[in-house]
């Protein structure tokens, strides 16, 4: 169908400062009531993003991806246990820094279960991880030659005492993507593993193996998402959150995102360099009021770059609903844990709007077919007398 542009607006939004009571500075709230966009019969709005810019006040290594579970059980005596949650640090980090604080969280499972610690210096700064090359035969100092975990847990001169088979990650969807990290399999409940891990080998040591090439961080971009209706799709993974469903659950739906801005170390930017990269045509006639946010790939808010503590949620019945929750043990006071209200979490960009008019009729119009011109008379061969029967018409008709 053919169309044509009949009005256009630049909107400029930022969500800075200024903003509505129910706004932050990742989701703003925009009423355009004062200056309304509307579109008359035959026409329509589109929404396009021009550009966007954003600084990276968020960590790589965060809550959306830090949490994994851990369980271990002494040979004799000791205690047990079992799916404890435990997290990384959040921050930038390298690979090998990751695989050293997985080491490190685990030796601490390890501690508590069979009362063994791992060699210190004499800063009291643990020395027993590594990690390894492709044999597990030669430390490495910064990473591994493909990227695929391998981190050493040694105990030098003592038995880690760690029953066979009994030390187990686990990395669940349901609480984020630390399986990405780690290059293992996520797990949909509790049971199995997502790493490979050798306790048996060598008594006085814990080798610990990924299955995939490790990373560094797990979203690749931002998404710049709206309140409006449209005719655009997506899959259900950008709705998804920290779930992973399958089969009837799979598909495509509505979307209401207007763009993808790739992830940067400093920052996020896009500027259009054909005007329709991303856009959206609008079910409604009219434009008064427009909510703008910022989320990851699973449309889960962006966690902001504050001090964490893991909360491990233990329930009555002994299980856990783990969670990151602002570190309170610092002696920080609670006002910083504001990055979203008071502190430099923001966003601003370009919309185009236009109102696009369609050139082809409405398709429920109705066209009826012309009219049939009669013959005319005097080109016919019969000719009108009075003695004529009433059934005797003329001809061509």
């Amino acid at each position: 169908m053919a169309t044509t542009i009949v009005n256009s607006y630049n909107f400029f939004f930022d969500s800075e400062r200024d903003l509505a009571s129910s706004s932050t500075g990742d989701n703003v709230h925009i009423s355009l009531n004062e200056t309304p966009i509307t579109a008359a019969n035959n026409q329509f709005l589109r929404l396009s993003l021009q550009a966007f810019s954003m600084y990276r006040t968020s960590t790589n290594v965060n809550p959306n991806n830090c949490i994994f579970r851990v369980s271990c059980q002494r040979e004799a005596g000791g205690t047990t246990i079992t799916n404890l949650p435990k997290a990384l640090d959040n921050g930038n980090f390298s690979r090998a820094e990751i695989m050293k604080d997985l080491a490190l969280k685990i030796s601490e499972v390890i501690k508590t279960s069979t009362g063994v610690s791992i060699p210190t210096s004499t800063l009291q700064v643990p020395t027993g991880f590594f990690t390894m090359d492709k044999g597990f035969t030669n430390a490495t100092p910064n990473t591994t030659p493909d990227n695929i975990m391998r981190v050493r847990i040694d105990y030098g001169a003592t038995d880690h005492l760690i029953k066979d088979d009994s030390l187990i990650i686990q990395c669940l969807v349901d609480e984020g993507d630390s399986f990405e990290l780690f290059g293992g399999n996520r797990l949909y409940s509790l049971g199995g593993q997502s790493l490979y891990v050798d306790t048996t080998t060598n008594s006085k040591r814990v080798d610990i193996y990924g299955f995939y090439p490790m990373q560094e961080s797990t979203q690749q971009n931002t998404y710049l998402y709206c309140n409006l209706n449209s005719t655009n799709l997506q899959t259900k993974s950008f709705s998804a959150g920290s779930t992973d469903k399958r089969d009837a659950a799979a598909g495509t739906e509505s979307s209401r995102i207007l763009g993808r801005i790739i992830n940067d170390s400093d920052f996020n930017v896009f500027t259009t360099s054909s005007q329709m990269e991303y856009y959206l045509n609008l079910s409604n006639k009219t434009l008064n009021f427009i909510e703008l946010r910022i989320a990851d790939s699973h449309n889960r808010p962006i966690p902001p770059a504050i001090n964490y503590k893991l909360n491990t949620g233990v329930q009555t019945d002994g299980s856990f609903l783990p969670e990151m929750v602002f570190d309170d043990t610092l002696g920080l006071p609670a006002s910083a844990n504001k990055q979203n209200t008071l502190g430099n979490r923001s966003f601003e960009g370009v919309i185009k709007v236009d109102v696009v008019q369609m050139m082809s009729p409405a398709n429920n119009t109705l066209n009826a077919p012309p009219v049939r011109n009669p013959v005319n008379p005097r080109l016919t061969s019969n000719v009108l007398s009075k003695t004529q029967q009433p059934d005797d018409y003329l001809s061509g008709y």
